[in-house]
């Protein structure tokens, strides 16, 4: 069953209920002589249990969809090879207040454009695609002035797309992938300058 849909974490939770609810009340029946005061945490922890279960269902599938995010060969362009990817989460909105808004995924910097591919499992699953030829400026940045470990891409139209890092050296990411962008974008265009 696919956790990472609505449908099917509903489902897993219904089936992991009813398994547990059915073991936890033969427990009851058979052990604590059938007291009605047992009947409501019997029912609420069976809930809770298959919610659990469920949970855990969707954790693996969210890290396997993680690792099979990639450029393949029929989503390459031609001579377009990877430079670098690393995980992290692109704000929708463009303002990390909006935090609720955040999507995770991976970045994937090729020697013709910046891609962000989105997993499964949350509202939005998009792909972002943008070539280097349009990125204006990259820039690490704190975000909501005081937390380290964001990046800012600016394009040459003035759209602005925030990334977040999530791993225990922020500030180094971002910077890493800063310097990775416009080197990229340098050897894809000398003439123009960093």
């Amino acid at each position: 069953m696919n956790a990472l849909t609505i449908k099917g974490f509903v489902r897993i939770a219904t089936v992991a209920s009813l398994i547990s609810g059915i073991g936890l009340t033969s427990c009851w029946a058979l052990h604590v002589k059938r007291d009605p005061r047992w009947a409501a945490p019997i029912c609420f922890g069976s809930v809770e249990i298959g919610l659990l279960v469920a949970g855990c269902f969707y954790l693996v599938q969210v890290v396997k969809d993680m690792r099979s995010l990639n450029l393949d060969g029929e989503d390459m362009l031609p001579e377009e090879e990877v430079i670098a990817e690393c995980f992290c989460s692109h704000s929708r909105a463009g303002r990390p207040l909006k935090f609720w808004e955040g999507i995770g995924g991976k970045l994937i910097l090729t020697n013709r454009r910046l891609a962000f591919l989105a997993h499964r499992g949350q509202p939005w699953h998009y792909r972002l695609s943008i070539p280097l030829e349009q990125i204006a400026k990259a820039e690490a940045c704190a975000l909501l002035g005081v937390i380290p470990g964001g990046m800012r891409v600016t394009t040459v139209g003035g759209e602005q797309e925030l990334f977040s890092f999530g791993t225990m050296h922020e500030e180094l990411e971002a910077e890493r992938c800063v310097a990775a962008i416009l080197q990229a974008r340098y050897r894809a265009n000398p003439d123009r300058g960093s």
